[in-house]
């Protein structure tokens, strides 16, 4: 069995929409719908037919560059009419080697929310599949895929500097003893706290001077409960690219950001941050963490043979 036919079917309102998105471009998507689709369906190419699907249907995208396209996906009715479903922009993402646990399923069943684990990451991502359509049904459990993730900024500012005390005696300890286990130890979870402390009193056990985190160097990765999609994140900016992408007179910038999921390695996305988002005060540099909530979008771009 396949991970479509073990899909979990959202409701509307675990679906959601893409408003969140459209708001940032300057007319949202009433202006889109009234003024740009024609020119959108008009000029936009057809991505590649679904393999197989239940739902007949097309993906058709419109682009003025190779960093940011739109996306229509179109219901075919049995009548062989197109009925447009839904719209969304997407963005050049980075390849990453994955592996696909869950699908989440929208009730039109053109699109779906994909949920993959990443090498040496504990922690799960969701992103929201802009091409699901073409492939999602042949998505299988135990495969290894490349999937092109990027993030739209809905809101961003520079980290703030406000630290963390910790000053509570047993936090102290918990919280020193389990630094003092990944200095020699791959992982930390829950369940190794006892091991931790035993291990930290028999072979440190000094004084429990307060802890003082600096939240501006920390990073963040907080996923919205049923919107798995839009994340709480905070992280590090490593690249910024010298130009700005366009669509439809909406302006972008790109930058690299690293979130540092530590022990385990870095996850770096391309972060997209509309221009009106950046003021004078909000002057972005490398090394500079930057806090705020995003959009996870990607899609698969290859399957990879089992290995024997």
């Amino acid at each position: 069995m396949g991970l479509y036919e073990k899909a979990r079917l959202l409701s509307e309102e675990e679906a959601g929409g893409h408003g969140d998105v459209w708001d940032l471009f300057d007319k949202g998507v009433d202006d889109f719908l009234v003024r740009r689709l024609p020119i959108l369906l008009k000029h936009a190419d057809p991505l590649p037919d679904p393999q197989t699907s239940p739902t007949r249907g097309k993906l058709l995208r419109y682009r003025e560059n190779n960093d940011i396209g739109i996306i229509a996906a179109v219901e075919i009715t049995d009548e062989d009419r197109m009925l447009l479903s839904s719209l969304y922009p997407e963005f050049r993402g980075i390849e990453h080697q994955a592996q696909i646990e869950e699908i989440e399923l929208f009730p039109n069943r053109l699109e779906a929310r994909v949920v993959i684990s990443l090498p040496n990451i504990l922690k799960e991502i969701t992103f929201f599949d802009t091409r699901f359509l073409i492939a999602g049904r042949q998505y299988e459990e135990d495969s290894r895929y490349t999937v092109e993730l990027a993030a739209l900024a809905i809101y961003v500012e520079k980290a703030k500097s406000d630290p963390i005390v910790i000053d509570d005696p047993e936090e102290i300890e918990k919280y020193r003893a389990r630094m003092h286990w990944l200095q020699t130890h791959d992982r930390y979870t829950q369940e190794e706290e006892a091991q931790a402390l035993e291990l930290y009193r028999r072979e440190v056990d000094g004084p429990l001077e307060p802890v003082v985190l600096q939240t501006n160097q920390m990073s963040i990765w907080l996923d919205e409960r049923g919107r798995e999609d839009l994340v709480l994140f905070q992280g590090e900016i490593v690249k910024i690219l010298p130009n700005e992408t366009e669509i439809f007179g909406n302006r972008f910038k790109c930058f690299h950001i690293a979130i540092h999921f530590f022990p385990d390695d870095d996850l770096i996305l391309p972060l997209y941050i509309h221009t009106k988002l950046i003021s004078e005060d909000k002057s972005f540099q490398c090394g500079d963490y930057i806090f705020g909530d995003a959009w996870i979008h990607g899609h698969v771009v290859a399957k990879h043979p089992k290995e024997p």
